[in-house]
């Protein structure tokens, strides 16, 4: 098409009532220029445009007659894995919350102001240009979910069912499996809720969605896509230096609404490393393979072989997800240079705990790109004090610490 040689980025809307269609119309008028914008009144006729050309990303109504826009989003998942997909509606109960989560990365609520659906759309193409290589966007872009472990799976579908259980035990579960905390905090972060700040913690967002909201998320199977064979072992190995690094992160800053939200993106920094484990294991295999063998940065072998790095692929699927934007930044930066911080504000305290996380169980390596930083930096920062201080601090839990991360 002439329109998509020029550059214009594509985007589908999808809505069975033409008063809305309209409105999207014209307040997105001003975009003309920059997007092309393509109306679809049913989901029969969406189906009918995603075979007619790709799309950027897919704005869809939940209700509607014969297909609704779960459906149509399932579908398009199918057809344009890359495609990003956002649900746009006014149906706002808690089963079409939890529906549409398993197949949609960002979520809207009828009326929409303009500015707000124009800047979703602006920063979820930001985050698609974050990925240079085309095969990592249709890969990646298809996942609702990350994998989660299957022990985290089974302990949490017990918790659920034990009528004595608690919120408490139902959280302490999911703080220590990074998909189930990614699509906990996508959902409470979703327009569905309402939510008038930002949630960052896993047990802000697991006390407010509730046990049924969580069952109904595990009923969904969205979480479920499970690691195999030898993958498992260096998984569980993964989340327990998460684990680690989002608990030295919370002894690195005073400021608590700091603290929670540096101990997500701790928890989470790795989240794409578990992607491309999942879609692409031949290719992060060899990737680690050379990164150990050559005792080179495992994120700077990710650049030379897909053109980034499992930090970029990372923030890329937080972002589609909706989660905080400091989160994401932290994520994204996990392996930035040194000499870029300025100051221990979240990002760069993320990066340190994931070094002292590495330091502290003895698993740091050159491959691990998790590299102390460099005496100008401690001084510069006045990070000496702090970091003596988490030393201490684990100090005597470190045999066991050990234990979980060996």
């Amino acid at each position: 098409m002439a329109e998509e040689a020029q550059g214009l980025k594509r985007i589908l809307f999808v809505d069975d009532e033409p008063r809305v269609l309209d409105g999207l119309r014209r307040s997105l008028r001003t975009k003309r220029k920059q997007w092309e914008l393509v109306f679809a009144n049913s989901g029969a006729a969406a189906l009918e445009e995603l075979g007619r050309g790709t799309f950027d990303i897919i704005v869809s109504d939940m209700r509607m007659p014969g297909m609704d826009g779960a459906e149509v989003l399932l579908r398009a998942a199918s057809l344009q894995p890359e495609a990003a997909r956002i649900v746009l509606s006014g149906q706002t109960e808690e089963s079409a919350a939890t529906r549409a989560a398993t197949v949609a990365h960002r979520f809207l609520t009828k009326p929409c102001e303009p500015e707000l659906l124009e800047a979703t759309i602006t920063r979820t193409l930001e985050l698609k240009a974050l990925l240079g290589s085309e095969q990592l966007r249709q890969l990646i872009g298809g996942m609702a979910a990350l994998p989660s472990l299957p022990s985290a799976c089974i302990a949490l579908n017990r918790a659920l069912a034990n009528e004595d259980g608690s919120l408490a035990d139902v959280c302490a579960i999911i703080e220590q499996d990074v998909a189930m905390a990614v699509k906990v905090l996508q959902l409470v972060n979703s327009a569905f809720f309402g939510v008038s700040r930002r949630i960052t913690s896993v047990e802000r967002a697991v006390s407010y969605l509730g046990m049924n909201t969580i069952k109904n998320l595990v009923l969904a199977h969205s979480l479920f896509a499970e690691f195999g064979g030898s993958s498992l072992a260096n998984a569980e190995r993964q989340q327990a230096q998460s684990l680690l690094a989002s608990r030295i992160v919370r002894l690195l800053l005073s400021d608590r609404q700091q603290a929670q939200v540096a101990g997500t993106a701790a928890l989470l920094h790795d989240a794409g490393s578990l992607a491309l484990a999942s879609r692409l294991p031949k290719e992060h295999k060899s990737n680690v393979e050379t990164a150990k063998r050559d005792a080179v940065p495992l994120y700077l072998v990710e650049r030379a072989s897909f053109g980034v790095s499992h930090a970029e692929v990372g923030a890329y699927l937080l972002g589609l997800w909706g989660l905080p934007h400091d989160v994401i930044e932290a994520v994204a930066a996990h392996h930035a240079d040194w000499d870029t911080f300025n100051e221990l504000d979240v990002s760069a305290a993320v990066r340190l705990s994931i070094a002292l996380a590495g330091e502290l169980t003895g698993a740091s390596n050159p491959a691990d790109g998790a590299d102390l930083p460099p005496d100008h930096v401690i001084a510069r920062l006045g990070l000496a004090d702090k970091m003596a201080r988490v030393r201490s601090e684990l100090s005597d839990s470190l045999p066991k610490i050990k234990e979980a991360t060996s």
